[in-house]
């Protein structure tokens, strides 16, 4: 709102791009910047709905921009030289509240371990956002020590690689369990079949317009039982291939949309 006005104030052109918000994220002021905006374009069609049902004018839907970056090949973690490899990202944004005798903490501990008892597969946790206050290397540090004697649990240096690269080895991954958004977006845009732990309208968003079952996104904060993200990967785990099948037909297309952006700003 403060940049908003700022700018307005000057007569200065505003664009919000790329956004999700969900309507519990509305309050009166930013609904006016909202509607004062010279254009506002969701990154998925949740969020494009909700701003056209309150009456924004210059509404436009185009993908994250994410999607259009390439995957850089880079040197691939040792574990992943033999054998199935699942990419694991968790966030301790998301997952703050992981202690063991949470609802949440259970739930990913529990989905940890249903990993290794029901498939052969090694787990790489892939921390992707390494911020102060936000750094994923907390929660999935946590878990690696408390796995480690399965031999079948790793953690990427993600410091070592820079975005693209990162994206090139979780397309590497025969399977993705994501919290982070953009994390989700490597595993789609390589066509990794892929299980995100959604936690807002994004996630949702996103899996719906690429045409993806509501059961790919699992509640991470809404959980009741301490076993409903193992039973979605059960779940998942059975879809994987026609999940990896679908995103090799939409993603084309999908990303072919990214083209109307230049478009958009030249209309302005």
């Amino acid at each position: 709102n403060y940049t908003f006005d700022y700018l307005a104030a000057r007569n200065r052109r505003t664009v919000l791009w790329g956004c999700s918000i969900g309507e519990n994220n509305l309050n009166s002021e930013k609904i006016v910047s909202l509607h004062n905006f010279t254009a506002v374009v969701a990154r998925e069609s949740i969020t494009q709905k909700l701003f056209v049902d309150m009456g924004l004018k210059n509404v436009f839907l185009i993908p994250d921009p994410a999607f259009s970056l390439e995957a850089e090949v880079c040197n691939l973690p040792e574990c992943m030289n033999n054998g199935e490899v699942i990419g694991v990202n968790l966030s301790n944004f998301v997952g703050q509240n992981v202690g063991p005798n949470t609802m949440l903490g259970n739930n990913i501990r529990n989905l940890v371990a249903c990993i290794l008892n029901h498939t052969s597969m090694k787990i790489l946790f892939i921390p992707h956002v390494l911020w102060i206050g936000q750094d994923d290397r907390i929660v999935c540090t946590e878990l690696c020590e408390e796995f480690k004697d399965s031999g079948r649990v790793y953690m990427l240096d993600s410091d070592c690689y820079n975005y693209c690269q990162i994206r090139y080895i979780i397309s590497k991954c025969s399977m993705f369990i994501g919290a982070r958004t953009h994390a989700m977006i490597s595993a789609y845009s390589t066509c990794v079949p892929a299980m995100a732990l959604g936690y807002s309208v994004k996630s949702k968003g996103i899996a719906k317009d690429l045409g993806l079952p509501e059961s790919s996104v699992v509640d991470s904060t809404g959980a009741t039982s301490p076993n409903e993200m193992s039973d979605s990967f059960m779940n998942f785990l059975s879809q994987a291939e026609n999940m990896r099948t679908h995103l090799m037909k939409v993603m084309p297309e999908y990303k072919s949309r990214l083209q109307g952006a230049n478009g958009i700003l030249s209309s302005l």
